[in-house]
């Protein structure tokens, strides 16, 4: 219980910590010399049409980059609209861990732009919570956003 409750509120230096561990675990295949299942990472739009491809090198080196934004954006989101009651670190571990066990999540594609879509959606829906006018700006930017998600991941057009 003790250790949860020092995870809880992490000093700026152990964030950093947080993410070298998680970059360490990430990049483990690599510095052991294990070959990526694919030489290069398509980037697919609309399901079929390949806008370029990434050697899988740099696909993750970029997935890493991104998924590190991604998971700090989610816990400021977090902070902002108090979806956790208290200020907490645990997001940023619980992810990075998440993101560096998934070997589906390691490498740059369609589905990461995809979801920093989503990520934009959530954002503007928990805005209009805070503002008692009227929010039509925000709930067309809502759609458009989750419509561009759908452009790069068709499983998208669900929400």
């Amino acid at each position: 219980m003790q250790i949860l409750k020092k995870l809880q509120t992490l000093l700026p230096l152990q964030h950093v910590v947080a993410i070298i561990v998680a970059g360490l675990l990430w990049f483990l295949p690599d510095m052991f010399g294990t070959r990526h299942a694919q030489s290069s990472y398509a980037f697919v739009v609309l399901g079929q049409y390949q806008w370029f491809a990434l050697p899988a090198l740099w696909a993750h080196i970029v997935q890493y980059l991104c998924w590190t934004v991604i998971v700090y954006w989610i816990t400021l989101m977090c902070e902002h609209y108090r979806i956790l009651p208290m200020r907490s670190a645990l997001p940023v571990i619980i992810l990075l861990a998440a993101g560096a066990a998934n070997s589906r999540w390691q490498f740059f594609d369609a589905s990461t732009v995809a979801f920093v879509g989503l990520l934009l959606t959530l954002s503007q829906l928990l805005s209009m919570y805070e503002q008692k006018r009227e929010c039509i700006a925000q709930t067309f930017n809502c759609g458009l956003f989750i419509m561009c998600a759908v452009l790069f991941d068709f499983d998208y057009v669900w929400l």
